[in-house]
């Protein structure tokens, strides 16, 4: 049995088809990939705004201790300036961390 030209016509409508599904997948596929490689790079500015502000927290803690240690409570200015600057980079990094997870509990959107 050959095929005739009525089902070879079919046949080839249906690969056409299937192309243009692929295709228009393929484009979606592409948009979604686009839109996580975005997501994970302000994920990466996120973490890493967070990272600079524990560090100064970690850096003020150290002082502090090493003060205490040293029983040395009389701290000049430009330590009370640095702590104050790590207390509210502190205060910020954990209201942003308070932002962040509820932006993210309910939706995929960032709130920030």
């Amino acid at each position: 049995m050959t095929p005739t030209k009525k089902t070879y016509h079919y046949l080839w409508d249906q690969l056409n088809a299937m192309k243009a599904d692929f295709a228009t997948e393929e484009i979606s596929i592409r948009a979604r990939l686009l839109s996580l490689e975005s997501s994970l790079k302000e994920l990466k500015r996120v973490i890493s705004g967070l990272k600079a502000k524990a560090n100064l927290v970690n850096d003020v803690v150290n002082l502090v201790i090493k003060a205490i240690i040293d029983n040395d409570l009389n701290i000049d200015q430009a330590t009370m300036v640095l702590i104050d600057e790590a207390t509210k980079a502190f205060t910020e990094a954990l209201n942003d961390t308070a932002a962040g997870n509820e932006g993210h509990q309910g939706s995929s959107s960032d709130n920030n």
